[in-house]
């Protein structure tokens, strides 16, 4: 994995704030973001950052001087990598506005935080030290304060692990009485090429689309719902909110699946 010149740039100049101890939980829970974040935030030139009720989830305000706002409505796993983002910004010298910045500058700052939030050396230090399955990406996650999302882009695309992690959801429109079984999310290798059965992205082992395909799967089902199914996941359903088409209203059920290629 190539590490932006940027994020290069922070490790060398503020080693030990990429160092596996420096990665401690705040004492309060209510923090917006971890201390080592807004250290680095303040080592560069972000004189303040505070949480507020937003319509975004961060905003980079540089008049009278430079402070970071973050939404106060986003759990700190989001707020730590916003203002990571936000530090990105900061380091390449360009504006937080999608509009004038432009989608290349974005993607950018993208990198660079979720390079911050989740350094791959220190990632591939506790990666290695165990094996890939589900519960240790969870953990991981729980280690650097960062979602999910983050920790499966983090910890695919830098190699630790030779996998393919895929998130899943059960879901239908309102009324219709079916729900199907449709990949939300998807981290794998760069340039890292995925079997796509029925225009569906997964691998051709996936258990979990085996399981919601073939109409005999009744009992792996059933192993899936229970989790116990070849290292899946199921997380709690959840109610989503109204979706920009209508159609994610109801509850949805998450399924994570993470298939080895060794």
């Amino acid at each position: 994995m190539t590490i932006d010149p940027a994020a290069l740039c922070l490790y060398e100049r503020y080693p030990k704030l990429f160092q596996l101890a420096s990665f401690s939980l705040p004492e309060r829970e209510d923090a917006p973001v971890v201390p080592r974040l807004r250290e680095l935030a303040t080592l560069c030139g972000i004189h303040d950052v505070s949480v507020r009720p937003l319509a975004v989830q961060a905003l980079l305000v540089d008049k009278p001087r430079l402070e970071v706002w973050l939404n106060q409505e986003d759990p700190r796993t989001v707020r730590n990598f916003s203002l990571a983002h936000e530090i990105g910004h900061v380091l390449i010298g360009m504006p937080h506005n999608p509009l004038s910045s432009g989608p290349v500058v974005e993607e950018r700052c993208e990198r660079i935080a979720r390079q911050i939030v989740t350094p791959p050396p220190a990632v591939a230090e506790v990666a290695s030290q165990s094996g890939a399955s589900l519960t240790v990406l969870f953990s991981l996650a729980r280690q650097f304060d960062v979602s999910r999302h983050t920790m499966a882009a983090s910890i695919v695309s830098d190699g630790s692990w030779n996998v393919v992690i895929l998130l899943w959801t059960r879901k239908g429109r309102p009324g219709s009485g079916q729900k199907k079984i449709r990949p939300e999310r998807w981290w794998k290798r760069p340039g890292q090429r995925i079997y796509i059965p029925d225009n569906l992205p997964a691998p051709p082992f996936s258990n979990v689309y085996r399981a919601y395909t073939d109409g005999h799967a009744r009992r792996s089902r059933e192993k899936l719902r229970r989790g116990t199914l070849n290292g899946m996941f199921e997380t709690e359903a959840i109610r989503l909110g109204p979706g920009p088409f209508g159609i994610n209203e109801g509850k949805a059920t998450w399924i994570w699946e993470m298939v080895h290629l060794d």
